[in-house]
């Protein structure tokens, strides 16, 4: 016990007797577990939301506001002051991309964190505000349809969903209110911070609801809410002697799925050798055709057509297609 302790540090245990009155480092420890149960919850629906806000965020401006979309928007935030925090995120995301050969704009904003997006519902982008994007109150309905919430409302709910994913990113825990009598209270602040997640996933629209509900993410949350549930986490290690070692190899073993099949070499020539396998479809349920790897082809020697081999499919994707590879290839 005194291992994990150290590893995940006292502190970060520790917290669970000031709050949550457990008195052994096993009920911290089972408790520990808890929250780590309760962040896994959180993270799918911030998930929702982070997604969700950026493609609403940018599907109006790109038709309301043309002028700000694709390059347009990079360039407006790289106009701004090197200090603003906003450009700061955009010169990161920029940094990134240009380590690549090709990229585009959407994979550049696909880089950009949940706290640009936030700031963007902030009153910095209010029409009011020259040299801003002045977004608001304007496009609310259009980014945000499902709500009747005022944008000053809705970044509210937005501005506890960013702290929820900097707390969860940072393995700190998301119920600590300094105020709750007990624990009670402390469940009261996890259900007020899950509300508010709920609010912005229905602002941007109503169906990301359903989807909450696809995960099963509330029914998941209160039952880590019940008292019961918590009072199980407290109890959940006894000893820690007797819980077992994971057999790494075991793990591999039992789980992991065959991807090596039986192919006939159908075409050979000076460039590329080519096989198949009758399962082995496409999408249009069409025979595929694995071209093998020119180092193994190299290796392996010449082939013929219709000699029988043992090979690891694989696919390349890319912008131009598929391309199907065969690896690992063994004559029978």
């Amino acid at each position: 016990m005194d291992n994990i302790v150290k590893l995940i540090s006292p502190k970060r245990l520790n917290v669970y007797k000031t709050y949550f009155n457990a008195t052994t480092e096993e009920q911290c420890l089972g408790l520990y577990i808890w929250n780590q149960k309760l962040s896994n919850v959180f993270n799918s629906i911030i998930h929702i939301i982070e997604v969700s806000l950026r493609n609403s965020i940018m599907n109006t401006i790109n038709e309301k506001k043309p002028t700000l979309s694709g390059e347009g928007f990079i360039s407006y935030f790289r106009s701004l002051d090197e200090n603003n925090e906003s450009r700061k995120q955009i010169e990161y995301a920029y940094g990134k991309c240009h380590k690549k050969n090709n990229y585009t704009t959407d994979d550049l904003i696909a880089l950009l964190p949940f706290g640009f997006w936030a700031n963007i519902c902030s009153q910095e982008h209010n029409e009011s505000n020259e040299g801003s994007l002045q977004l608001w109150p304007t496009y609310k309905d259009d980014i945000f349809p499902d709500t009747d919430l005022s944008i000053g409302e809705i970044y509210k709910n937005i501005s506890v969903v960013n702290i929820l994913r900097n707390r969860i990113s940072h393995h700190e825990v998301i119920w600590k209110d300094k105020n709750a009598l007990n624990q009670d209270g402390l469940i009261n602040k996890v259900i007020d911070n899950y509300k508010s997640c709920l609010e912005v996933a229905k602002s941007i629209h109503i169906d990301n609801l359903k989807l909450i509900e696809l995960i099963e993410g509330k029914v998941l949350l209160e039952d880590l809410c019940k008292t019961s549930t918590i009072d199980n986490y407290t109890k959940l290690i006894s000893d820690i002697t007797k819980v077992s070692v994971i057999d790494i190899p075991e793990f591999v073993k039992a789980n992991r799925k065959e991807t090596i099949f039986k192919g006939e070499v159908t075409s050979v020539n000076s460039n590329a050798t080519y096989i198949k396998n009758n399962k082995l479809r496409d999408s249009d349920d069409k025979k595929i055709k694995f071209r093998m790897d020119n180092e193994i082809r190299i290796k392996i020697g010449p082939l013929k057509v219709g000699d029988i081999v043992t090979f690891e499919p694989f696919v390349i994707r890319n912008d131009k297609g598929k391309f199907y590879i065969a690896k690992k290839v063994t004559l029978l």
